[in-house]
């Protein structure tokens, strides 16, 4: 993309979403090995319907992008890449708790996540204590450890897609395997 598309694409969004638009980012500061070139833009998505608006924004524009989560489990080259990162925002860092039910936002720690499951009396999600990850990633690659994996305790997931629209898928639905 062009410095004339990539001034373009960042009005768009500004002035249609709350995303946090970061410019000629290094994406060092978001892995856990502090390696990574620059990126020329950096989106931090607030929720999904922004996440829609952004995927659907960028297939207009034909601008390549990645997805990055909590920054583990991922190598990133020293150069300049040649793509748009996504980034869940701190707006996603959320969990609610309704009876038996449990909804995390993308952004929200494994770790984190599995002390309050703990601490909320849920069961099955103690693999996950040790796991360096968010959630939003940790259903991407279906994390898991010590005999259990994300998608044994998942029910459903609200997805953000490129033609604008979000909608819940149940989990079964989503061939999630280890």
């Amino acid at each position: 993309m062009d410095e004339q598309g990539r001034r373009a694409l960042i009005q768009e969004l500004t002035a249609a979403t709350d995303c946090v638009l970061r410019s000629d980012e290094s994406l060092a500061r978001y892995t856990t090995l502090h390696i990574g070139g620059v990126c020329p833009l950096l989106i931090e998505i607030q929720s999904a319907e922004g996440a829609a608006f952004v995927l659907k924004t960028l297939a207009a524009y034909e601008c390549p992008y990645r997805l990055l989560s909590g920054g583990s489990n991922v190598l990133v080259p020293d150069a300049q890449v040649p793509f748009v990162v996504l980034k869940a925002g701190r707006s996603l860092r959320i969990m609610s708790i309704e009876g038996r039910t449990l909804e995390a936002g993308a952004a929200m720690p494994l770790m984190t996540l599995s002390r309050r499951c703990s601490a909320a009396g849920f069961s099955g999600f103690e693999f996950a204590a040790g796991i360096p990850a968010h959630i939003g990633g940790a259903i991407a690659m279906n994390a898991g450890a010590h005999g259990g994996e994300v998608s044994t305790v998942l029910e459903a997931v609200h997805l953000a897609h490129r033609d604008g629209s979000c909608n819940w898928h149940r989990a079964a639905d989503l061939s999630i395997s280890y």
